[in-house]
Order: C-alpha cells, then structure tokens, then sequence
C-alpha cells in the first residue's frame, strides 16, 4: 500500500472511531510542549466510550473506572505499530488528525517571531515610499493624508488610523522624532497622533478639530486675519477648525488675561456677562486645534487661566495643559475652597475615574486630589459662575489662580 494512503486510511479510522480525540489531543500538547514524541498524558473521568476504544487499541484493559489513566505516548507508538497501520508513526497520525504540520512550542515561537520580522521589514519597504514623498515636498509644505495615501497606495484610506500601514507610518515618525530628541516621551493617544502627523507635514482630518473663541486675534504671514478682526470687533463667538489654523502664525488676546474654559455653558455665560474679554472654549479634552491655539498663545505676553470642572477629568486635563506649557497656562479656580463651594450631589462611582489622578504633578491639583478621593463628589463649575465673571469683568483685579504651578 501506498505510505500516502495508508497515513490517511490511518487517520480516517481513528476520526471515525468514537472515544479517540481527548487522548490525540492531550498528546498533540505533549509533542509541542516535547518538541518530540515523549512523555505521558493523563485522562481524567474516561467516558466508557473512550474506556471501549483505547482498552481496543491496547489490547489490555485499564485501570478501574474512575481513576485517572496515565498513557505514555511511547505505548502508544508500539501499540499502533501492532496494527495495520504498522509503519505510521504516532507523530504521522497527530498531523493528519488535526491537519497540521506538528512543531515544538519553541520553534512555533521561533516561526512567529520570523514572521514578524519579515511582516515589519515588509510594513518599513513600503512606509519608505511614503517618506520619500514627504521629502519630495517643498520646505514647509504640506500634503493631507488621504491625498498621501492614494499618491503612494492608490487607496485614500491606506494611512487610516488602525491599519497596518497608517499605524507604522505614526510609529516611525514617533522614532524618529525620540531619536531627534524632540519629544520626552511617546505617547500614543489620537490628539498625539494627529499633532506627529502635522509635525511632518501631513494633513488629517482637520475640519472635525476645532476651537471656540472670543476676544481672540489670529494673524496670518501677512499681519492680522480680517477675517477673524470682524468677530472680534462685533464680539462674536466664533469656531476655528485645525483646517483655518494652517495658514495661522500668531494667536494674540485683547486682555492681558485669557481665560481657558473647560464647558460650552460656562463659557457663553461668561462671554455674555464679560464682553471685551479673551476667551477659549475646549469642550472638554482640548483638540488639536485647542492645543495649537494655546501653543501660539504661550508665545505671546499675556496669562494664561485654565478653569474646569473639579472631577478627575477636569483636574486631569489642568494637570496636562500646566506640564505642556511648562507652567504658562494656570489652573484658574480649582483649588480646595473652589471645590467646596462647588460640591455637587454627583457620586463618582467608578475607581478607575478616581485613578486617572494618580499621575497629576501639580502641587496645587495634587492637593485637591486628595479632598476628591475622600469626599467622592463632582464639582461643577457652573457653580463659580458668579466669582469667576466678578474676577474677569473687575478692571485691574487679578485673577486667583488657587493651585500653584508645580
């Protein structure tokens, strides 16, 4: 008989007899775990179906009913080379059997990690294409990300964020950029990975990223934006999206002071009841266009006042805005005697929430931190509204920054 044929003859009868696929399993692990046909398995609470069938393939009865059974897989080697299967070895049947190619834990590892390393030098090959159109751009110049990937793939959405592609290219400019020594540390957050990508001149989505402002001057190359004059001079609340900021250069307030505001209500009604004022809305976690507004802010000489709501999100994002200004932006009524007299009812249920300010540095946040976790409330700031518009419209009356800048 054909050896090809009589392994899968061999292979037929033992998935087509009952009672057999535990006992091939088990052994499966052992030849993995081995690298080689060696050890012993142990079944535990044979069924009589696999009892009847094994007790057949060894010619001999078990142990009693109910003890565990210990096979070594040499015993089963010699009792199937007693068969007519004789010449199909155990390690012949096992691949069959689960139609596979039998290798050792150790080199499956080996195999993978090959794999990997040829599956990144493959991923490098074709994000070097992408930086050779980088560097076909002109000094300054910009491409956005679609446009790059169809000029390189011919697929816009190839650089996405979550592909293969898309996520190598950001892992690599971020190499790049630690090597250089540009950032401290690599994050891996999607406001980081937008700003790496505008860093090397890459467009993303930049109308979905916006800012609102009042009070606030944009000036391009050619001095300040008419544009955004208009709004100002009418006192209007206006939205500037990371696609209106390309061609921006500096970004100046009427006021000395601007005050940074974490919530859309707060910041309408502070606007409303302090017209003349320099204001910028987050709405919550600051996008990339928020941030972009307070770097260009950061470069002109007026203080910068970051209010939030007093809950593990809102001190975390103060904390944020201190560390990336080096202290230029303060945290602005978020202090202990502030979170007092804006105590709400809301209980903060989650500990994973009450962990996000286990890494704030700010020794004035730090502070009430600690009055957050004991007392496990929200503080909201709806309830300084009064104080904060008292400090804003009051001439020369400086604003109370009630957490220190670490």
């Amino acid at each position: 008989m054909d050896r090809e044929m009589k392994i899968r003859e061999c292979v037929a009868y033992f998935k087509g007899t009952p009672g057999f696929d535990r006992l091939l399993g088990e052994m499966r692990k052992k030849v993995r775990s081995y690298g080689r046909v060696g050890g012993t398995v142990v079944l535990k609470e044979l069924s009589s179906e696999e009892r009847q069938s094994i007790e057949s393939l060894f010619g001999e009865s078990l142990t009693s009913e109910g003890q565990p059974v210990s096979i070594p897989l040499k015993r089963v080697e010699e009792a199937l080379q007693r068969t007519k299967f004789a010449g199909v070895s155990l390690k012949e049947l096992l691949e069959g059997y689960f139609d596979e190619e039998l290798i050792s834990n150790k080199e499956m590892k080996q195999r993978r990690s090959e794999l990997r390393r040829e599956e990144s030098k493959r991923l490098d090959a074709e994000v070097d294409r992408v930086f050779g159109r980088l560097n076909e751009l002109p000094e300054g110049g910009h491409i956005r990300l679609a446009v790059l990937a169809m000029d390189v793939f011919g697929d816009p959405h190839a650089l996405d964020a979550g592909t293969v592609f898309g996520d190598r290219l950001v892992e690599r400019l971020y190499e790049r950029e630690f090597e250089n020594g540009i950032r401290a540390e690599r994050k891996r957050t999607a406001k980081d990975r937008l700003e790496v990508l505008l860093r090397a001149g890459i467009r993303p989505d930049d109308i979905s990223s916006f800012v609102t402002l009042y009070g606030i001057v944009l000036w391009d190359e050619a001095g300040e934006h008419p544009a955004y004059r208009v709004h100002v001079d009418r006192g209007d609340i206006f939205l500037v999206s990371l696609s209106n900021l390309s061609d921006i250069v500096r970004v100046v307030s009427r006021k000395k002071q601007v005050y940074v505001i974490e919530n859309q209500m707060v910041f309408s009604e502070l606007c409303e009841r302090c017209p003349g004022a320099s204001l910028v809305c987050t709405s919550g976690q600051p996008s990339v266009a928020a941030l972009l507004v307070l770097d260009l802010l950061c470069r002109e000489e007026c203080e910068i006042y970051y209010s939030g709501d007093t809950d593990p999100e809102g001190i975390q994002i103060a904390d944020r805005l201190v560390r990336r200004s080096n202290g230029r932006i303060r945290p602005w009524h978020m202090g202990v005697e502030d979170y007092e007299a804006s105590l709400s009812s809301k209980v903060i249920r989650e500990e994973r929430r009450l962990h996000r300010m286990d890494g704030i540095t700010d020794v004035g946040l730090t502070e009430v931190c600690e009055r957050i976790r004991k007392s496990g409330r929200v503080g909201y700031q709806e309830a300084l509204l009064e104080v904060m518009a008292g400090e804003i419209s009051a001439p020369g009356t400086k604003p109370i920054s009630r957490s220190a800048p670490s």
